[in-house]
């Protein structure tokens, strides 16, 4: 269930960013940050609700979670290529980089459901 639920988060990303330039170029931290607070905004009003999520709310909930799926495997794509050109930045500029990948790591796992 979870796996089919992250494959099709994963999909549903993949194609909203097809549509968004803008988040593949410099604003893509800016769009996940937007896709989280959007996220938080559905949760509270699922809970708000106190009924049974429908499969309306499903849907929902899985194309959220499909898109941020996206986006981070877009960062981490990212963050690959920056570890290859931070060598030739300095010591320092390796153990920046490498600490804002454990935090963001640390930050993903922590809200992650698998």
């Amino acid at each position: 269930m979870q796996w089919r639920m992250a494959s099709s988060m994963f999909l549903a990303v993949l194609l909203v960013l097809i549509h968004f330039p803008k988040a593949e170029a410099g604003n893509l931290e800016k769009e996940m940050q937007r896709a989280l607070v959007r996220s938080r905004a559905l949760v509270t009003e699922l809970v708000k609700k106190e009924a049974a999520l429908t499969a309306s709310d499903r849907a929902r909930i899985h194309a959220h979670a499909d898109e941020m799926t996206s986006m981070r495997l877009i960062l981490d794509e990212r963050f690959r290529k920056r570890s290859g050109r931070t060598p030739a930045m300095g010591q320092r500029a390796v153990e920046r980089h490498e600490v804002m990948v454990e935090r963001f790591q640390e930050f993903w796992d922590e809200g992650s459901i698998t």
